[in-house]
């Protein structure tokens, strides 16, 4: 989806929870997300408002840019892309907005960013990825007056692979998110991913 100027990808909407500051971000619609699992296994109704997968996209001029952002539940990682190029890492301390100030990475003063093109994005997109620990509020971006734009299709992988899988699929207990065998995979094969299907099917027992 679009707002803001940015791309939320993996989120099909921004919701406006009572008593909570900011937009949730949702990978899937309430009325799908709450009917999930069987009568002995409703696990993924709670997983369904995991964050994980989610990911901010956009281009701006600004070489530097506030984002606000709250985790609920637990501390959840952020990392922080330019490009294909990981650019630091964060945590988000549960329960308390945190504004990120993020800056352009050192190598841009130095490289011309057409040379760092990778296999996936062009190297002027920012992109916000998120651990899997809990649910995340969306505040405010700021780009300082900069203009602000999601990206357009030439600038990310043609192809969108949505993978069906376990919490393995998900990146589960892995100390870095993008380690995660199905986003190395993606960036092998040049392609987008998102992985919001396993929790469509599960079973009785099952995580």
């Amino acid at each position: 989806m679009i707002d803001y100027g940015i791309e939320f990808h993996n989120v099909d909407h921004l919701e406006d929870v009572e008593g909570m500051g900011g937009k949730k971000l949702c990978r899937f619609p309430r009325d799908l997300s709450r009917s999930l699992g069987v009568a002995e296994n409703r696990n993924a109704r709670f997983r369904a408002d995991r964050v994980h997968g989610c990911e901010l996209r956009f281009v701006t001029e600004s070489k530097y840019f506030d984002v606000a952002l709250t985790a609920v539940e637990q501390d959840i990682d952020v990392l922080i892309y330019k490009g294909d190029l990981l650019h630091k890492k964060e945590v988000l301390k549960a329960g308390v907005c945190t504004v990120l100030h993020v800056e352009d990475p050192p190598v841009y003063e130095i490289v011309n960013e057409n040379m760092l093109t990778g296999k996936q994005f062009a190297p002027w997109i920012w992109r916000i990825q998120f651990g899997m620990n809990g649910a995340i509020y969306f505040h405010y971006i700021d780009t300082y007056e900069s203009t602000r734009r999601p990206p357009n299709k030439e600038e990310k992988p043609a192809v969108l692979w949505a993978a069906y899988g376990s919490s393995i699929t998900c990146g589960s207990v892995t100390n870095l998110y993008s380690n995660s065998y199905i986003n190395q995979a993606a960036v092998t094969a040049g392609c987008d991913e998102q992985r919001p299907f396993w929790l469509l099917f599960m079973r009785k027992g099952s995580g």
